[in-house]
This record gives C-alpha cells, sequence and structure tokens, in this order.
C-alpha cells in the first residue's frame, strides 16, 4: 500500500505547539489510523445529523466526518479564532509555512481531514485531498476543484458512462457539502466553548456556498486565464 503522509504544526501563544502528523492510503485516500475508542459524544451519529445523511444508526455508532476531527478540537477547544499563529505542512516533497489566524490554519487542516474522513458527502473531494494544498485562495480552489472534476469525467468517459463536462453534477455535490457543514457547525458549538473551530467550518462553507453561483456564471474569474485556448 502506498502512503501519503503530511503533518500540520501549529505554533501559538495561547496553546503552545500542536503536531497534527496524519497518513492516508493513497489510492483510496482514507485515513491509516483513526481515533475510535472514548469518543466524545458530540460524534455519535444521531448528534445535528445531516439532514440528508446516508447513513443508518445501525451500522455507524459515529459520525466519520466528526470523528476524523476529534484530535484537533480537543486542542483548539480554548483558542479564539483570531489568535495569530504560525502554521508549518510538511509532506515529503516540501514544507510551507505562513503567519495566519487559528481559524484560517484550522479551515485549511479540516478541508483535508473532511474530505478523506470516510462521509459518504465528501467523498468527491478525496483527490483534492491527495494532492493537498495548504492556506490556498478562494481562487487556486476554484481552480483545483474544476480541474480535480474536469479530470474525473475523463475517466467516466472511459468507464463507458456519460461525463458530465457542464458542472452540473459539480454544482449539486457543493449544495450537499453545504449541510454537512451545517451539521459541522452545529457539533462543533457543542464540542468547543471557544469559536475556533467552528469558525473555521463556517469560512469552508463559505467556499461551499459560492461555488454553484461561480458554475452558474461560467466560472468568469477563470476564464480570461485561458484565453490563449480560446482566442
Amino acid at each position: 500500500m502506498s502512503v501519503f503522509k503530511i503533518e500540520y504544526q501549529f505554533i501559538s501563544p495561547e496553546g503552545g505547539e500542536a503536531q497534527f502528523p496524519l497518513e492516508f492510503d493513497a489510492e483510496r485516500m482514507l485515513p491509516i489510523h483513526q481515533h475510535l475508542e472514548n469518543l466524545p459524544a458530540w460524534t455519535e451519529l444521531g448528534v445535528e445529523k445531516c439532514v440528508h445523511c446516508p447513513l443508518s444508526s445501525e451500522e455507524y455508532k459515529s459520525c466519520p466526518a466528526a470523528v476524523s476531527l476529534v484530535k484537533v478540537i480537543e486542542w483548539c477547544a480554548n483558542m479564539s479564532s483570531f489568535t495569530e499563529i504560525e502554521l508549518k505542512v510538511i509532506t515529503e516533497e516540501r514544507t510551507i509555512s505562513s503567519k495566519t489566524t487559528a481559524q484560517r490554519g484550522l479551515m485549511s487542516l479540516l478541508g483535508l481531514l473532511l474530505a478523506s474522513s470516510g462521509c459518504p458527502k465528501t467523498a468527491f473531494l478525496r483527490p483534492m485531498a491527495r494532492f493537498h494544498l495548504p492556506m490556498a485562495t478562494e481562487i487556486e480552489t476554484s481552480y483545483r476543484v474544476v480541474s480535480m472534476y474536469l479530470l474525473a469525467q475523463f475517466f467516466v468517459d472511459k468507464a463507458g458512462r456519460e461525463p458530465d463536462h457542464l458542472l452540473t453534477e459539480l454544482r449539486t455535490h457543493y449544495l450537499s457539502l453545504r449541510k454537512v457543514n451545517q451539521g459541522l457547525g452545529a457539533r462543533l458549538r457543542e464540542a468547543a466553548p471557544n469559536d475556533s473551530s467552528a469558525n473555521a467550518v463556517i469560512l469552508l462553507d463559505c467556499f461551499a456556498s459560492a461555488m454553484p453561483y461561480l458554475i452558474e456564471d461560467d466560472l468568469e474569474d477563470l476564464k480570461e486565464i485561458f484565453a490563449g485556448y480560446t482566442a
């Protein structure tokens, strides 16, 4: 099995230093080691369960998206959103560092964890997790999402199915993702007395809410970059 390794390091005047070394099955982009014992009550599937969740409480005791966040939430539970931190993200190929706020750093980490959590409603983002870009801007994320999705349609076509070149289903995925973010935000307000983690999910949701409109506008923000192809 090929392993994808990435480590997030946070240095904060309030919370000291925290490391989150993560390992994933690189082919399936699912976590190899996951904290599954003595889980807090807020991770139970029935707590603020997403309205469109397809998982059965008979088969799943815990929400996989919530479980993926436990260790991070335990660390940042008392941290303010605007606490200044130094963030380092380390892979085998490179190290990325940034001085930012707690909520921005957490947004980047939570995006990776949620995409690879095993939640069926975030599974479409697993290729993004495999080629994770820490602290990506909105336009960078837009570019990566659409590029990822259109590459997926190449494989859909090769498999003999009808490709979605007009991004119709991508818009549907993001409308669904908003419901996941809303459910997680409600869970995290119970889990953490301060607002850094819940606000990080809100920031993620801001992009999820914008993506359907970007598609409706034919990705005008990206169009001029490709003028060399369309002229």
